[in-house]
């Protein structure tokens, strides 16, 4: 296969991503594109992203991965006339992994990373393609670009006309509306992650989005409410299941043109199991639950007096989460499972590893402490073509 060019590296997923290639293919380069203001800086966090992939194993894997200084929100990427020239001289597989996941950010900031940055990458692939080889796109978007939509959400359904939560999922779902409209023209495959948590075998993480913060407040016993319903479902995946589910699909042909909802789908946990999980492993009672138009009209306004506490503050900063607990889609995984089938890559329920997940939570202090590195689950062994 030829060498990846690949955005977001510095990300939780993307460094799974492509630890994964480069474990699997002995003469494949991995090209990242890094923000960075200088040459200096540039190196500082390449290395730092061989070290976080591969620890003491950092240096034999060390000179297949280049940085390349640029940016999504730049035109061109901001990558200099000689990176330019490298990538399409070198990489016929890009893997656009790049986003804000900021729930908080203003929509037109969101946009020009999200939305502006897919268009941006879309034009390098098509420099690719007239100049080079481009074997694949792979697109990694989010499942909740079902926005606020409540029922079951094809792979195949954009839709339109509906609304989102936060400027993350309207920014995501004008991205996947722009990368769908080139589908004729690129090889291109749409990833549909759920909300990616730890390893499933270690815990590991270096995010603490959506799921984690809830649950970190539950624990320290602050905010006993779930302000949402117990029947709603919350769809989680490992980032391990979800790298290895990428490359898989990544490897067959017939992928071309497709959207695949990496989500447990139909296997996916309600908050209510949730929260047992939770109250179970933290030894803490069991949440009270309330509705949103009660907790808006009769409790915020008593929690905003208390902002100014170091409690307060982190109840604020932890609002963006809560439409996740009130209402979302069931993502039908009808493509991915297809895909899946026989690959010996089943994606666990969140029972399964719940426990995984908050004792390496615990051990680490939510990720502001290092613990040792276990050792995870042999990654499963094929051959990944681009």
């Amino acid at each position: 296969m030829g060498n990846i060019f690949i955005t977001g590296i510095t990300g939780f997923l993307a460094k799974q991503v492509a630890l994964r290639y480069l474990q699997r293919n002995p003469d494949l380069t991995i090209y990242g594109l890094i923000r960075a203001a200088d040459d200096d800086r540039l190196e500082q966090r390449r290395r730092t992203v061989v070290e976080a992939m591969f620890g003491a194993e950092a240096d034999r894997f060390d000179g297949r991965v280049i940085g390349l200084r640029g940016n999504l929100v730049e035109e061109g990427l901001g990558l200099s006339e000689s990176d330019r020239r490298s990538v399409i001289d070198n990489c016929t597989h890009f893997i656009h992994c790049g986003a804000s996941v900021r729930f908080d950010e203003e929509l037109e900031s969101a946009r020009r990373t999200n939305y502006l940055g897919s268009v941006h990458v879309v034009e390098l692939a098509k420099a690719v393609q007239e100049e080079g080889q481009l074997d694949r796109l792979d697109y990694v978007g989010t499942s909740y670009v079902a926005g606020d939509r409540n029922g079951r959400v094809s792979e195949n359904d954009l839709g339109d006309g509906h609304g989102w939560k936060n400027s993350y999922e309207q920014t995501k779902w004008e991205s996947e509306r722009h990368i769908r409209q080139v589908w004729g023209e690129l090889p291109v495959t749409i990833y549909r992650p759920a909300i990616i948590v730890g390893d499933q075998h270690t815990g590991e993480t270096s995010s603490f989005n959506v799921l984690y913060w809830p649950i970190r407040i539950f624990s320290t016993g602050r905010f006993p409410l779930v302000i949402g319903s117990k029947e709603t479902p919350i769809d989680v995946v490992p980032v391990n299941w979800v790298a290895d589910a990428m490359l898989h699909i990544s490897a067959q042909p017939d992928s071309l043109g497709r959207c695949y909802a990496l989500a447990a789908g139909d296997r996916c946990t309600r908050v209510g199991e949730l929260c047992e999980m939770a109250s179970r492993f933290f030894d803490r009672p069991l949440p009270r639950f309330v509705e949103p138009e009660y907790f808006w009209e009769h409790m915020a306004p008593e929690m905003e007096k208390q902002l100014h506490t170091a409690a307060g503050q982190l109840m604020k900063n932890g609002m963006q989460y809560l439409p996740y607990f009130a209402g979302n889609a069931i993502f039908d995984t009808s493509n991915t499972d297809a895909a899946l089938a026989g690959s010996g890559i089943p994606c666990p329920r969140l029972e399964e590893y719940f426990d995984v997940l908050f004792t390496w939570c615990q051990e680490s202090d939510w990720g502001r402490r290092k613990v040792k590195r276990r050792s995870a689950a042999p990654a499963v062994q094929e051959s990944a073509r681009g």
